[in-house]
Parts: structure tokens; sequence; C-alpha cells
């Protein structure tokens, strides 16, 4: 689901959103009834509901009407003349954190929330940008914006990211530490194309629902993968059962596959412990992939540069889940994971909104996470290595993991710092997918 724009910055406003709805697993076709509410990042709070009705987030009363082709439909969010829908009114989005949620009924299965809620910052500051044409130049300087506020407002992108989904914008930005360790060094320049990343680490519920469909679908794995609860990220999974979970998820959504067993990408990968070369992946498929090295950097880094961390070079307990960061699982059994985002203000310990620059969560700690590219101690001192859209060396034993866990001490979770996995090992890294902007 991806919100578009608001058409109109006077009051009321009316936002064009456009989402996607499924049934058993497949798009969904025809007319389907929907629910809408504006909520915090909690979701306990509503700020706002199509007919009025929800109260702490709960599900509306009255449903609005939508027509589905192969999945896709848009409605007019604020338009009164649309059946069961309210107008909305300027004050809601004076709310840093404004979360949009959906409840869909396809008239078969009942009326159920779709997950996760998605932020609408874009419309927040669109919103306020249409009242700050009241307010005089100089007013309003750099120095009085939190660095929360800035990173989203220097993050802006321009295209519309998949639902769950965060835009990377094309450019380049610094990979590595010069400060760190000898397998970050030196910090280089990347080029990379445009391409979207999950906001939050795969759960073990949107596992299960692929893999449940996968099953049935020609797919084999050597893990079903563990998570300390449904909405915690899935872990206990081998690399090859994460490259293979991407291609049915392409396949159960109607995308095509990036991952084949040759080079003319004839023979889907669904099967046993392939180590897929580079010509082998379809790099420009709309299917859902694991993110190079160099695309997991720089969406954690989220348009910082020179921070050790996504949000700066300072961290504690409200910040991330890990070692001895005093969260509410410290002392669960393992894994001591958190919910999927739980580091959106309402974590404990307290503390602000953890979302980086561009909306992700916990990319830093809970889980460390897989990617791409095989792993080399002395990749990044390789003069002839690609500094445009690297995909890494061609060969290796292990492959590249990133981010830290809840296992890790603070000094591991640096945006540079690197660690490797065998392939075929199975552990507590979890991941979190891309697809290409093509």
């Amino acid at each position: 689901m991806t919100l578009c724009g608001v058409l109109s910055a006077d009051v009321p406003l009316i936002v064009e959103y456009s989402g996607r709805a499924s049934s058993g697993g497949s798009p969904f076709t025809g007319t389907g009834s929907f629910k809408f509410a504006f909520v915090d990042s909690a979701g306990t709070t509503t700020y706002w509901s199509n007919d009025g009705t929800s109260t702490g987030g709960s599900e509306p009363t009255a449903a609005v009407l939508a027509d589905c082709d192969d999945g896709f439909y848009s409605v007019y969010l604020g338009d009164s003349s649309v059946t069961n829908m309210t107008v909305i009114g300027e004050t809601v989005f004076d709310n840093d954190t404004l979360y949009l949620r959906v409840w869909f009924d396809d008239g078969v299965n009942g009326s159920q929330q779709l997950s996760p809620d998605q932020l609408i910052a874009s419309t927040v500051f669109a919103v306020r940008a249409g009242k700050a044409d009241k307010v005089a130049d100089g007013a309003i300087t750099e120095s009085m914006l939190s660095a929360a506020l800035q990173n989203k407002l220097n993050a802006t992108t321009s295209s519309t990211a998949p639902s769950g989904m965060a835009t990377i914008p094309e450019g380049e930005f610094t990979m590595g530490n010069d400060d760190g360790s000898y397998n970050q060094t030196p910090a280089r320049a990347i080029t990379l194309s445009e391409y979207f990343i999950e906001t939050h680490e795969v759960s073990k519920d949107t596992w299960d629902t692929t893999y449940t469909w996968a099953t049935s679908n020609g797919y084999t794995f050597d893990n079903a993968g563990t998570a300390a609860a449904s909405t915690h990220p899935v872990c206990q999974l081998n690399w090859y059962d994460i490259i293979k979970w991407c291609n049915a998820r392409s396949e159960q959504e109607g995308l095509t596959p990036v991952y084949y067993t040759d080079q003319f990408h004839n023979d889907v990968y669904r099967t046993g412990q392939v180590d897929i070369e580079e010509a082998w992946v379809d790099w420009e498929a709309t299917g859902y992939r694991l993110p190079t090295e160099a695309e997991w950097e720089k969406a954690a880094r989220g348009g910082l540069e020179d921070k050790l961390y996504p949000w700066g070079d300072t961290i504690d307990g409200s910040y991330a889940n890990y070692n001895g960061s005093g969260d509410l699982f410290d002392a669960a059994a393992l894994p001591r994971t958190t919910p999927a985002g739980d580091y959106n203000g309402g974590q404990t310990p307290t503390g602000d909104d953890r979302a980086n620059g561009y909306g992700l969560y916990d990319v830093a700690g809970n889980v460390s996470e897989w990617v791409w590219d095989w792993y080399d101690f002395e990749a990044y001192q390789d003069e002839d290595a690609s500094t445009t859209d690297p995909y890494g060396p061609e060969t290796g034993t292990t492959r590249v993991i990133r981010g830290g866990s809840w296992g890790s001490t603070d000094e591991l979770l640096g945006v540079a710092n690197r660690d490797y996995g065998t392939p075929g090992s199975t552990s507590y890294s979890g991941f979190r997918c891309v697809r290409s902007n093509q």
C-alpha cells in the first residue's frame, strides 16, 4: 500500500491513497470493503477514521467500497462525497508520527486488519509545508528542528515505495569506516541506483504466510523458521532458505522472481542448496531479494554520513535491542528479540521513535541480517572493485551478515560493522527484503 499525496492543502484535506489487497494469498479482484484510520506509532490513539467511529486504534464501524483490479485499488481519503467517508481536519497532520491503519473484507473471510501500519510522513510534511506558506521568511531556522525531523526531511524521495517499504534514492554515499576494523577500511564512495527496502525485519507471521504457500507450490526448505513470537523477526534459517523464500514471495504476489539456477534465467530457484552466481540473478526483476551489502549499509545509514549508528554516534537502551539494553525481553528464552519495529516511541526503556532517516527500524540490533554478498575480509582494499551498484566478490565460502543482534554488545551495532556466516548454517540471524525500482 502506498500513499500518493495530498490533493489539497486547504481544509478539508483530501488524500489520494493507492493500496494492494489479497485474498487467500492471491491478489484480489472485485469490490472490497475497506476501513481506514490515522493512528499514532503505538496504534493506540486514533486521529481520524473514515466514519469517525474509531477510538484507541479500533476498527471503524462502517466500510468504504473500492474496486480492486489484480489487487490494486485507489480511494480518496477525506472525500465526503464517498459513502462512509468523513473529512480530514487539518490538525490531524500536526502529529509527528502518523500512521495509516487499514482493514479489508473480501466478502468471504471477514474484516481483517492489514499489517503493518504505514508511516505517512510525506503527507504530514506536505500539509505542514502548506501551513509554512503563512510563516515569515527566516522565522524558522535549521537549528530549531530536531535531528529526527531533519533526517526525515533530508531523506525525502521522489518514487513511491510498495507497501511496507521505503524508497532509497539514487546517488552516492560513503561506505565503510576509516576508524573501524581493517575489514571496514578504507571508506569509499559508492553509487547506487534507486531501490526499495522493507522498513521492518521479516516477522514470523509474514514468513509463515509465504512459507505455507511455497511448500504447496514446489518449494523445499531446510528450516521452517522460529521466533520468540509471531510479531518478532523470524530466525533459525540459513541463507538458502531465505533466497528461496524471496522467490516464493515474488511468485505468490505475481512478481518476477529474482534468483535462478542458470545464467539464462529459465529455472527459478526453488529447492536444494545452490550457490547462486551473480549472472544467475535477474537484478532488474520486480520481485523480492536480499539487499547487497552496499544497499544494506546505505539504507541503514538513513541519509547520515560518518556516523557510527543509524541516528548518530551515541547509543543507550532506548535506541535498540542489544546485549544489556534493558528491554522487556532481556531475560526471556532465546532468542531475546523484540517485536519487529518495537522501537517506535512506545518501547521500554522509554524513548523517541528510533526509525532512521529513511523510516527503517532495527537496522541496529534485534536480529542481525543476511545480505547477498560473499564475504571477503579484504574486499575494501580491492582498488579494482566496482563502486557502482556493486554485488561483492564473485566467489567465497561465507556470506555477509550485518546489523548486530540482541546478543551483540553495543559496539557491534555500527552501520559499518561486518560479520559473516556459512550459507548453509542455521543461525539466529534474520533478514529484510529489497526490490529493484526498474
